[in-house]
């Protein structure tokens, strides 16, 4: 089994590189006799990624609702620790606006589970939404079950996750 880079580990190969751009750009220029302007690209190479990766996942958080969805449904204390999770793909809001790969998901009796890998977790709070605020489950396109939500935005998660709530309701409404 293949295991990759936990959050941590990532972040910090994205930092070396960045770091490593940098160095080759204030080199490059510095070599030319241009060194103010190494150190401001440098620092531009450095400055943009860290800031405008956090700004866009707090926007696209924003924009398709995952935070309004958090705001009503914050993770609750007895949720999975993160390690116990899977790594999955979902949508929200829009079958089309997908997060593909960075969201941890697990499920138990009470709740769906859900959180972005912590790479990508900035303005995206961790979800536990309860089983009883999900009034629909219905099968839709690429192995993906569409979720509505008591007030909060559709979301399209893996069948997989929902398989065990699917069964559940199909006994409760079987006729004895």
């Amino acid at each position: 089994m293949m295991t990759g880079l936990s959050g941590r580990q990532l972040v910090i190969v994205i930092i070396m590189v960045e770091l490593a751009s940098a160095m080759m750009v204030f080199g490059l220029l510095a070599s030319q006799g241009r060194i103010g302007l190494g150190i401001g690209l440098a620092l531009t190479i450095l400055v943009i990624p860290l800031v405008l990766i956090p700004l866009t996942l707090y926007g696209l958080g924003t924009l398709v609702g995952w935070r309004s969805a958090a705001a009503l449904y914050p993770e609750t204390p007895d949720a999975p620790t993160p390690k116990s999770r899977r790594v999955c793909s979902m949508a929200v809001r829009w079958p089309f606006m997908g997060f593909n790969n960075v969201i941890l998901s697990a499920t138990d009796e009470s709740h769906l589970h859900l959180r972005f890998v912590d790479v990508f977790s900035f303005g995206t709070p961790p979800l536990s939404i309860p089983w009883a605020a999900v009034t629909e489950i219905t099968p839709s396109a690429l192995g993906r079950a569409k979720l509505t939500i008591i007030d909060a935005p559709p979301m399209w998660v893996p069948k997989e996750l929902v398989k065990d709530e699917v069964a559940l309701r199909k006994e409760m409404t079987a006729e004895p």
